[in-house]
């Protein structure tokens, strides 16, 4: 696994993305990007992609429009292990979705996905 530095240093170079990866949990299909891929893949966290994909159906159930088509999702470090990740539908909204992570070994203190319909992706390759 890389440190927290190499880490963020590699994300924000990710621009856009040429291959998309398919993620499927239960009958949720997301599709991921490079970035996220690299993200996934180097710091051990498909958790964090499984409970994203956890809350679609939960999200479609809802009728929020604005939800279905663009969520902002934030992982942030609350003490050395615990988590707090949240759901948005936009940077100044409070948020609609929040699941604390009991225990997590993840490198970053905070990280941001977007999901654009069924796309995740970083902010940079938007």
């Amino acid at each position: 696994m890389k440190t927290k530095e190499e880490l963020l240093e590699l994300l924000t170079g990710f621009r856009g993305s040429q291959t998309f990866y398919t993620h499927q949990l239960l009958q949720m299909r997301i599709k991921l990007t490079e970035g996220v891929m690299f993200l996934v893949q180097e710091a051990e966290c498909t958790w964090l992609i499984d409970a994203i994909a956890s809350y679609q159906p939960e999200i479609k159930k809802s009728g929020n429009e604005m939800l279905q088509g663009f969520q902002i999702w934030e992982l942030t470090r609350e003490q050395e292990c615990k988590f707090l990740l949240i759901c948005k539908e936009d940077s100044e909204t409070p948020p609609s979705y929040s699941q604390e992570i009991e225990f997590s070994d993840f490198p970053l203190d905070k990280i941001k996905l977007w999901l654009c319909n069924t796309t995740l992706l970083l902010p940079s390759e938007y």
